[in-house]
């Protein structure tokens, strides 16, 4: 993973981030709520059911090179909603949830969880725009199966290429917009 060098190891690694803030940050919650940078929440939003549960947001996203890593990852591995994916640019990580699926992936591979992540990574799919596994997508399923802790929403949300326009979806009621890179790249590449 880390021998090639136009590879996507900053992707990879601000996954294992997300994955190892509740076990790394001295005094940290056990609910982590992760928010990628180029998120902004435009009004209030509930991230816990009354009972403690985490609420997930859904998007209609469906990347296959993710689920061949999550199956290498977690053999039988199964997306739970065909309709919805869980890469919605935020989610509250819970501590018991991530102790689960470390502990399950730890002892499948005999590695530590970062390391089998990295070695289920696909090395074919390590370009520079290549994005082959999904934090996201692992946890939102995994949550799913393994806990009816977990609540799915389907929260007013959108990808926008311009932040400009940021307080026209405030204004029609959207909970949060996430404001890609790629996507203004694609725009300005297309006038």
């Amino acid at each position: 993973l880390l021998e090639s060098p136009k590879s996507r190891v900053g992707w990879f690694y601000q996954q294992m981030l997300k994955f190892y803030a509740t076990y790394d940050i001295p005094g940290i919650s056990s609910n982590v709520l992760v928010v990628d940078s180029d998120t902004v929440f435009l009004r209030p939003v509930t991230m816990l059911t009354e009972s403690g549960g985490a609420l997930f947001n859904t998007s209609d996203e469906y990347h296959l090179k993710y689920f061949h890593h999550a199956e290498r990852l977690l053999p039988g591995f199964k997306k739970v909603y065909p309709q919805y994916s869980g890469i919605a640019h935020h989610m509250l990580l819970q501590r018991p949830v991530l102790d689960d699926l470390f502990t399950q992936v730890e002892s499948l591979h005999k590695l530590p969880f970062w390391r089998a992540f990295c070695e289920c990574v696909d090395p074919d799919s390590l370009g520079p725009y290549d994005s082959s596994a999904s934090e996201y997508e692992i946890y939102f399923n995994y949550a799913l199966r393994r806990t009816d802790q977990v609540r799915v929403r389907h929260l007013i949300w959108e990808n926008i290429p311009f932040v400009e326009d940021i307080e026209f979806y405030r204004e029609l009621g959207f909970e949060y917009v996430s404001c890609h890179d790629w996507l203004r790249q694609f725009y300005t590449q297309a006038k």
